[in-house]
């Protein structure tokens, strides 16, 4: 009877015993296929996957992008995260994350690259890769050729002298290197009876100018000098 009854129903709304009208449509509105008149099926989606706001089911358009405005990748259609880097790693300034452009050049204007040096060459302290300031002086204060900015040379030769003579000239020479930003001076006391030796080594040590002394061996002389180690013009302060 219910069988009956919903034939009779069909035939009356002109329906066939499915329930289909003469379009193809059941009484919700829905074809054979499951989607109504306008193309979309009972969970919103038309056939190209799409919903009536243009975003298929993972919540992309036809072009690929997120309600954000992103797509897959995390791009939106200016090419940008967002944390706003594109895909070359650089923000809409034209910077990395780290502050360098594509030069290598950081933002900060000082045009230090990652490996800390400017378009000269040099780093933050003015010198470059080997170790040398604009002038050709190493970080040491002298030249290729040991010598100083006013032509002094690192090493100090003191056979011939005496004992007060020999802490006169290592204190001139000391005050010398310390005006001129010398990090350290070699003293060649020589070896000899050792009186010499153990003088300038004794008033080198304690010394106010003098961070540390160590021997310093070269050929034919052993033990006949030192390397003296000027103290930084911070540390003389303290």
């Amino acid at each position: 009877m219910p069988g009956l009854f919903r034939g009779m129903l069909n035939l009356l709304s002109k329906r066939d015993w499915a329930g289909y009208d003469r379009d193809g449509y059941d009484r919700d509105g829905y074809g054979r296929d499951g989607y109504n008149r306008r193309g979309y099926g009972r969970d919103g989606y038309g056939r190209d996957g799409y919903g009536r706001d243009d975003y298929d089911r993972r919540g992309y358009d036809r072009d690929g992008y997120d309600r954000d405005g992103y797509d897959r990748d995390g791009y939106n259609r200016e090419g940008y995260n967002r944390e706003g880097y594109n895909r070359e790693g650089y923000n809409r300034e034209g910077y990395d994350y780290r502050g360098f452009d594509q030069n290598g050049i950081h933002r900060n204007g000082t045009y230090y690259n990652r490996e800390g040096y400017n378009r000269d060459g040099c780093d933050r302290e003015g010198y470059n890769w080997y170790g040398n300031d604009r002038d050709g002086y190493s970080r040491d204060g002298y030249d290729g050729a040991g010598h100083d900015r006013d032509g002094n040379s690192k090493v100090i030769d003191l056979h011939g002298y005496r004992v007060w003579e020999a802490k006169q000239a290592v204190e001139r020479r000391l005050e010398i290197a310390q005006r001129n930003r010398c990090g350290s001076i070699v003293i060649i006391h020589g070896k000899g009876t050792g009186a010499l030796r153990e003088a300038v080594r004794d008033y080198v040590t304690g010394h106010p100018l003098v961070s540390d002394w160590e021997p310093h061996s070269s050929l034919n002389r052993d033990d006949g000098e030192i390397l003296v180690v000027l103290k930084k013009e911070t540390d003389q302060q303290q």
